[in-house]
C-alpha cells in the first residue's frame, strides 16, 4: 500500500517555489567517490525540479560560488554537460572555470547562495548544500567558527530552509 498511501490524487494547482543547490567542489570531494555521490544527486535533483516546474539554481563552491545553473535559466540538452563541468573543477581542470580545488568558503559561499535564494519572490524557498564538511580556506581565518555562525543565521531565516546533506564519514555536523 506505499505506493497508494503517498500518491497524490491530482497536481498542486498552485506552487510557488524556488530551489538552491550549492555543491562543495573541493579537492576533498575526489576521495571515496563524494563528487560521484554528489553529481548523481544533483542531476536526479534538477531532472525532477525541472519535470515539477519548480525555479531553481546549482552552483558550487571553492573559495567564490561557482554558478553552473542559474535561476529562470532553460533546463535542457545542453546542461548536463554544464553540471559535468563539478568533474573537472574538483580535479581543479575545467576550461574557463574557478580551479581552485585546494580551498574551499563554506560560510561566504553559502551566505551568497541563500541571499540569491532571498531575492526571489517565491514564497517558499530550500536551501540544499551537498558537502563533506570539511572547510578550509588559504587565509588564517576561522573558518570553521564562521561557516557555523553563518549556518546558524540561515536557518534562521523565516523565509528559507536550509538542509545540509553530509556526503562520506563523519559529517554529522554538516
Amino acid at each position: 500500500r506505499y505506493r497508494k498511501l503517498w500518491q497524490r490524487k491530482s497536481p498542486p494547482d498552485q506552487r510557488s517555489l524556488a530551489v538552491s543547490l550549492l555543491v562543495d567542489l573541493s579537492g576533498s570531494m575526489k576521495s571515496g567517490a563524494r563528487i560521484d555521490a554528489a553529481f548523481a544527486g544533483t542531476v536526479f535533483m534538477a531532472n525532477v525540479l525541472h519535470q515539477q516546474d519548480v525555479c531553481f539554481a546549482i552552483n558550487g563552491f571553492q573559495d567564490q560560488l561557482i554558478p553552473l545553473h542559474s535561476f529562470g535559466e532553460t533546463f535542457g540538452n545542453g546542461s548536463g554537460r554544464i553540471l559535468e563541468g563539478m568533474f573537472e573543477e574538483v580535479h581543479g581542470r575545467r576550461p574557463g572555470g574557478r580551479n581552485r580545488p585546494d580551498s574551499n568558503a563554506d560560510g561566504p559561499c553559502l551566505r551568497q547562495a541563500a541571499a540569491e535564494l532571498e531575492s526571489r519572490s517565491e514564497t517558499d524557498r530550500l536551501l540544499i548544500v551537498i558537502s563533506d564538511g570539511l572547510p578550509t580556506h588559504p587565509e588564517p581565518d576561522p573558518c570553521e567558527e564562521l561557516t557555523r555562525a553563518i549556518v546558524e543565521t540561515t536557518s534562521r531565516s523565516p523565509t528559507t530552509k536550509l538542509v545540509g546533506l553530509g556526503l562520506g564519514e563523519d559529517t554529522e555536523h554538516v
